[in-house]
């Protein structure tokens, strides 16, 4: 779990379907007595870190077929967490494309998911403070606009 811990620290590597690939092709990925233990133990690692572009986690699927699996993996992975992936998988937002590479997002991407929820809800109180804070992150990003433009919106 040490390389994929550093991986995803890395967040120039965590966006890169071919550093993931790398990962995969570990013989504890691949060999027949480690891979559904390895698989498991990286979806476990995902749902606590889980600013994943949709395309790691459709090579991660396609590798372990988690989705395949989905009543199965139900038993011990949340079905909404399992659903996440899917809907990042057929079509991911915000787009991990569009970040630099050399500034790590995650705060940014925390404060985007809570302020669509505040909003998703119809609650205004804090908005613009999280979006206060995401322009001054100093992280670019269309989504920002998105999230401002459904604040001014409900107001």
């Amino acid at each position: 779990m040490d390389r994929v811990e550093s991986l995803y620290g890395d967040f120039s590597r965590r966006v890169s379907v071919q550093c993931w690939k790398e990962l995969l092709g570990d013989d504890v990925c691949t060999q027949l007595h480690t891979e559904d233990e390895a698989g498991a133990r990286i979806l476990v690692f995902l749902m606590d870190n889980w600013y994943v572009p949709g395309a790691v986690l459709k090579a991660l699927d396609d590798h372990f077929g988690w989705l395949a699996r989905k009543d199965e993996m139900a038993a011990t992975i949340p079905v909404g967490f399992l659903d996440y992936i899917e809907n990042q998988i057929l079509s991911e937002y915000p787009s991990f494309d569009l970040f630099d590479t050399d500034v790590n997002p995650d705060r940014f991407i925390y404060l985007f998911y809570e302020v669509e929820n505040l909003l998703n809800n119809d609650e205004l109180d804090g908005v613009d403070d999280l979006i206060d804070e995401m322009e001054e992150s100093g992280v670019s990003h269309p989504c920002l606009l998105h999230v401002m433009a459904g604040a001014v919106w409900r107001e």
